[in-house]
């Protein structure tokens, strides 16, 4: 009962913080948070880099326009945050959080203009209620760097089509909007799940469709292409195969009722991490009777921007859904990752009427419970949750450990010689690249068709480790390499160990050629 008095008496403190401080105080404060707990809680909790990280990096190491299966914008960035920071893992774990917290300012923007401070500051905070922007950002990947391309994209195609302003002003917005455009599809190329609605609204909307006479929707198309080119030929020279990799991770139907139970499952995943949001938002806007008003309802938004922001919240998602009951495809929940960057807005808009004071107190509870009960989660699933499962965390991969005993017993065979390609599985291969001294480039799988930076010539000039976990036999790509003369194999303990076997790691070593 006495806890239960103390969070009512924070939640009445906390409900009452916009008397004593401005929203944008709040906001600010609000975000520094946030940063700091999804920066600080991975650098003290995960002894390896996350997977995808590993894998950005492994590519951004060698500043490709194309990759084997998805564009190169978050490669580049992380790996130039590795040059900026020296190779230093927590600047590493901050891209992700920064990320979301861009994003979080682009929403926060786009509220302010459509629903004011207010309203947009309760939005915001909604938007904790996400997993997609607390939990997951740590491991920055492509879903990742589409939470601030996204709601970029919202905020400026808002303020190109609605906000007023001189000629030059609009064209500036326009140019920002293409630039926009061509990042998101460097991200990922789902970022047309964005594009298509959006473009279809411009089309069709009779309003809308106005910006067309001008030339403000044809300089975004043309700063787009422009910006896209280079990255479009190196497509071409592959043949597209990108492009087609979201399908082999999605499998098609095998029954009828696929294209029924595939788009449920997906549709269902959604509505699971968005629930903490909602459930906040549903106790702001419940008003029992006799409490007084401390919010009155959102201005009434035009016609048009009521559907631009329908449009941003709903189409993405639907569109993916669709595809699913049409194709039957089975979609990854992750991929629904950027598609709820406005839905605190929509719902602030639309749904939450008028808040009293009772219901800014329940929505305070909800969003302190939220704060605190995600990152605990995170932490006894990094700490201790891995001792309940049958195979170690990766984030207790002993990476760190592994490149320093790889690269050691490397010089020992090949003196001098700096380790310069590591062929083997891209988490293996790719956390000794990272970690190691004399940062290696990753032949992944030893496949030239994933890895076209490694030619046989500089296999044959610089050596190379080849190193894989295969229990009870050895890749077949190790048979590619007959003159590479096995080692005795590696045993490394996780970190914390949690009561799992050490990891062992078969190798052997391509000598360089004088």
């Amino acid at each position: 009962m006495k806890s239960c008095r103390n969070l009512e008496a924070l939640g009445r403190g906390v409900a009452t913080l916009p008397q004593r401080w401005p929203p944008v105080r709040i906001f600010w404060t609000y975000l520094g948070l946030h940063v700091l707990i999804w920066w600080l809680l991975p650098v003290l909790l995960q002894h390896n880099l996350p997977l995808d990280v590993i894998e950005q990096l492994a590519w951004g190491r060698e500043w490709q326009i194309v990759y084997f299966k998805h564009p190169p914008l978050p490669a580049w960035i992380v790996e130039s945050v590795a040059v900026i920071s020296g190779r230093w893992p927590p600047a590493l774990y901050l891209v992700g959080p920064l990320a979301s917290a861009l994003s979080l300012i682009a929403v926060w923007r786009l509220g302010c203009a459509m629903l004011g401070q207010q309203r947009a500051l309760l939005a915001v905070l909604a938007q904790e209620g996400v997993v997609y922007f607390t939990i997951f950002t740590p491991e920055f990947n492509h879903n990742v760097v589409l939470l601030p391309v996204w709601s970029a994209l919202g905020l400026a195609g808002y303020r190109a089509l609605f906000a007023p302003g001189n000629q030059r002003a609009i064209l500036g917005r326009w140019a920002w909007v293409g630039a926009l455009v061509a990042l998101g599809l460097l991200g990922k190329y789902t970022t047309a799940l964005f594009l298509l609605p959006l473009l279809l609204l411009v089309v069709l909307h009779p309003r809308l469709r106005r910006a067309w006479s001008g030339p403000g929707p044809w300089l975004a198309l043309g700063i787009a292409l422009a910006l896209l080119l280079p990255h479009l030929l190196g497509l071409w020279r592959i043949g597209f195969t990108p492009l087609w990799f979201p399908f082999e991770r999605a499998p098609g139907p095998s029954h009828w009722y696929d294209h029924i139970v595939n788009p449920l499952l997906f549709a269902v995943a959604q509505f699971g991490d968005i629930a903490a949001a909602l459930l906040a938002l549903v106790l702001l806007g419940w008003r029992r009777p006799g409490e007084p008003e401390a919010l009155g309802p959102a201005t009434p938004l035009p016609s048009e921007q009521r559907v631009y922001l329908a449009t941003i919240t709903w189409a993405p998602v639907g569109l993916a859904v669709a595809a699913s009951v049409v194709l039957g495809l089975h979609l990854k929940d992750m991929w629904g990752y950027p598609m709820w960057c406005f839905i605190g807005l929509f719902l602030m808009a639309e749904v939450v009427g008028p808040c009293t004071a009772g219901g800014l107190q329940r929505f305070a509870i909800a969003w302190v419970v939220i704060l605190v009960t995600v990152p605990v989660v995170f932490t006894v699933q990094q700490s201790i949750g891995g001792r309940f499962l049958r195979k170690p965390l990766r984030s207790a991969f002993p990476g760190l450990e592994l490149a320093r005993q790889i690269e050691q017993r490397w010089h020992a065979v090949a003196g001098d010689a700096p380790l310069s390609i590591v062929a083997g599985d891209v988490w293996i291969a790719g956390s000794i690249a990272f970690y190691g001294g004399d940062r290696p480039s990753v032949f992944i799988d030893a496949d030239p068709v994933r890895s076209p930076w490694i030619t046989p010539a500089a296999l044959a000039r610089q050596g190379a480790v080849l190193i894989w976990q295969e229990p009870g036999g050895r890749p077949a790509w190790r048979n590619d390499f007959p003159a590479a003369l096995d080692q005795s194999p590696v045993e490394l303990p996780y970190v914390p160990a949690l009561g799992h076997a050490p990891a062992r790691f078969d190798w052997a070593i391509l000598k360089p050629t004088p």
